[in-house]
């Protein structure tokens, strides 16, 4: 296998199809798939599962996308050492974001890459923990943010720190409520994502609570939208809803009794990334440091103190939610 072929596998891995990789690269299908067979024939493995819908990559094929990785990587930084140019870093970066934090980090992070690297083309790709997951373990994204991300010895994880998660809801919006207990959040009619509402109820099934979710609905833009105009309450992570609130269209609300939150890390597959994708993992690490974007994933607008600490749901003394009594009554 020459360094082309080399080149020609990585790209088809990490777009997830021949076809679009052949348009990118300038070359016929039919050839590009011969290229694969033949570094197939070569390795006397299968690098890639046909599937209707593009490839994905096999355990060889991941294990052999993680040396070649590696090969391209020294090679980089060895061009880049002999002719001094460190920075001129360029070439395609995929990058995943979750659907609950693209609005609050992506423009943050493509206004400071093409800052410190404008020959690097960024390819943002949006979706929920499991479909970022996916894509990073078949090869179609260099590196990822996710939220309670899984164990897998082919992925590095770095943990970023904690999002915390609050019911928002916009019926009702001059209420004095100040907060949901735990039964409470049990009883309201939910609009929430299929990975939201299982993460959720597994952190709240040690208390024998499940979920109303009348709304299932695998869109934070669909969920956002019925929110905002009133069709039900939700719950999600704080930034998600974050304009809404301060704009005073949507209300955001606390749940006492349990630290509801999930820990957000960035994600890579194993072994030395390339220059490019080292370079934005950094950014997104720094951005996701300052002041400004750790207050967003764990305060809502207006708190004083971020939700992920001891008791931060609990009523205030004297405040007309905690005259309030309530019946803690179990959950179906």
């Amino acid at each position: 296998m020459n360094w082309k072929g080399m080149e020609y596998f990585l790209h088809v891995a990490d777009v997830g199809s021949i076809t679009m990789a052949a348009r990118d690269l300038g070359i016929a299908q039919p050839a590009l798939s011969r290229h694969i067979r033949r570094l197939e024939v070569e390795i006397g493995a299968e690098m890639f599962h046909r599937l209707p819908q593009g490839v994905q990559l096999t355990e060889a094929g991941r294990q052999f996308h993680e040396r070649c990785r590696r090969i391209m990587h020294e090679f980089a930084l060895a061009k880049q050492d002999i002719s001094g140019r460190r920075g001129s870093l360029h070439g395609n970066v995929a990058f995943g974001l979750p659907d609950t934090l693209a609005a609050l980090l992506a423009p943050s992070l493509v206004r400071r890459l093409r800052v410190e690297a404008p020959n690097i083309s960024l390819r943002i790709v949006e979706g929920d923990g499991p479909f970022l997951t996916e894509a990073l373990l078949a090869g179609r994204l260099q590196a990822a943010i996710l939220p309670a991300p899984v164990n897998t010895p082919m992925l590095d994880v770095l943990p970023l720190g904690p999002e915390a998660i609050a019911v928002f809801d916009a019926r009702n919006l001059q209420d004095a409520r100040e907060y949901y207990t735990l039964a409470e959040i049990c009883n309201l009619p939910l609009m929430m994502t299929t990975a939201l509402r299982r993460f959720v109820e597994a952190q709240i099934s040690g208390f024998g609570k499940r979920l109303n979710v009348q709304v299932e609905v695998d869109s934070i833009s669909a969920i956002r939208r019925m929110v905002v105009a009133g069709m039900g309450p939700s719950i999600l992570p704080v930034a998600t809803l974050r304009e809404e609130v301060e704009s005073g269209v949507v209300r955001a609300f606390p749940i006492s009794g349990i630290e509801l939150k999930r820990v957000l890390a960035i994600v890579q597959p194993k072994g030395a990334p390339a220059p490019a994708p080292a370079l934005v993992v950094r950014i997104a690490r720094d951005e996701m440091a300052l002041p400004r974007n750790e207050g967003a994933l764990t305060m809502i607008p207006g708190q004083q103190r971020p939700l992920d600490y001891p008791g931060a749901a609990e009523p205030r003394l004297g405040s007309r939610a905690s005259m309030r009594v309530r019946e803690e009554t179990s959950c179906a």
